[in-house]
């Protein structure tokens, strides 16, 4: 059930231009509004949705919205940010959908000058956010690499003040696949009644003569639910402990419960939805992030605290970078003292080889421990020539690693000097 969990209670660089989103600083309605684009005012209630690709952002929205476009696939289906008028409780609000930032053809710091462009449109606009709704996969064991970052980064675009807006909701939770919905469980019940009371004494005789034939399909099918809803538990209880280890643990979502943020389930589609959001709306609550109040004291995004988050994360790559390339130099200068060494065991082989093949030529044992001693020179540099294989194909494969970490900098170097303000990444 979609429910709440009790909770211990314990420099500008966004863009010159103004941005599409709102045609100039309002607390009323433009005249002219943005084409296709919904116009917001100070009054309304706006609840941005974030969370890594994946995590049901769009479909979350589709409950609410059928401009939602919700994707099935590895790759992410949004990729800029976009508005969605919805009613709940016969009132307007306004869904943002977000990009995650582990996004498939984007880069983060491209995302996040993108959420910075808007939040900072929006605060020109003197709109300010009821809250967020940050969406995580129970269904991941842990949080790590891209959601790690993405959590630090989250935290620092929020600031301790805004963190008491928003809702932590856990999405993907087991579900029987089985069990029809409940509406249609009900109109499946009465339509059965009614032909039940519908039938003849011919049909009623046949129903009971086939009773026998259908106590065996009758067993099997209920041991079949049995054993699904045994495996239903044992997922929704490894579930609940990964949401446990999410709320208590520091790194994950400790220290921003204690901030504040509340924690919910995203378990039962429209109805948990609802609940979610009619939780923040009741909360009657408007909260300025941190990177709005930066960017718009002329902080550029790459020095506010999410920028810098990204900035530690792409020092961290850098430094990886490094070690990869010292490895490599390390291997290559291996494999060229275990090439020398092998060669020099060749020769002095080889040579020991002719030698006992003269002396021992006309000798029967003597072919024979030349034939020994040939082999045991083999198998000696059969051993060196497969190390120096082994040594060969490590070197080759960092080679490939450290050449697609190169261009995947190189792609963001160029990005960022595309921008005027682009960090050299050091070979």
């Amino acid at each position: 059930m979609g429910q709440k969990h009790s909770i211990p209670e314990s420099q500008r660089d966004v863009s010159d231009s103004e941005p599409e989103y709102y045609a100039t600083p309002q607390t009323t309605r433009p005249s002219t509004p943005v084409p296709m684009m919904p116009v917001i005012t100070s009054d309304d209630i706006v609840i941005p949705i974030m969370g890594l690709t994946g995590v049901g952002k769009s479909t979350f929205i589709s409950h609410f919205s059928n401009t939602a476009v919700v994707g099935h696939g590895l790759a992410s289906c949004t990729s800029t940010i976009s508005i969605h008028a919805a009613t709940l409780d016969d009132q307007t609000i306004y869904l943002i959908d977000t990009p995650g930032f582990d996004d498939t053809t984007r880069s983060d710091t491209a995302i996040l000058h993108e959420v910075a462009k808007w939040l900072k449109a929006s605060y020109d606009a003197d709109i300010q956010l009821a809250g967020i709704v940050y969406l995580h996969r129970i269904e991941d064991n842990r949080v790590g690499g891209a959601g790690t970052t993405n959590l630090r980064m989250f935290r620092e675009l929020c600031g301790d003040d805004g963190l008491a807006c928003v809702v932590l909701a856990t999405t993907m939770w087991p579900r029987d696949p089985l069990m029809a919905p409940p509406e249609e469980e009900e109109e499946e019940g009465e339509q059965d009644a009614g032909e039940t009371e519908g039938r003849g004494e011919e049909e009623g005789e046949r129903v009971e003569e086939g009773g026998k034939k259908s106590e065996g399909a009758e067993t099997t099918e209920q041991t079949t639910t049995e054993a699904s809803e045994a495996r239903l538990a044992e997922a929704h209880a490894k579930a609940e402990e990964r949401e446990r280890q999410l709320i208590t643990q520091p790194e994950f979502w400790g220290g921003l419960v204690e901030q504040g943020c509340q924690v919910w389930r995203q378990d039962n589609g429209l109805a948990s939805a609802e609940r979610i959001l009619q939780h923040i709306v009741a909360q009657r609550r408007r909260t300025t992030l941190q990177i709005q109040e930066e960017v718009a004291s002329g902080v550029p995004v790459r020095e506010t605290g999410a920028g810098k988050v990204l900035k530690e994360d792409f020092e961290r790559l850098q430094r990886q970078m490094k070690a990869m390339t010292l490895e490599m130099e390390v291997l290559r200068a291996e494999l060229a003292l275990q090439r020398q060494a092998a060669a020099r065991e060749r020769a002095a082989w080889e040579t020991v080889v002719q030698e006992e093949r003269k002396e021992r030529e006309d000798e029967r044992e003597r072919r024979r421990k030349e034939r020994e001693a040939e082999e045991a020179a083999l198998k000696v540099i059969t051993a060196l020539e497969d190390k120096v294989r082994n040594l060969q194909e490590q070197v080759e494969e960092t080679d490939r690693r450290q050449k697609r970490t190169s261009a995947d900098f190189e792609k963001m170097n160029e990005k960022w000097g595309s921008e005027g303000r682009g960090w050299c990444v050091v070979m």
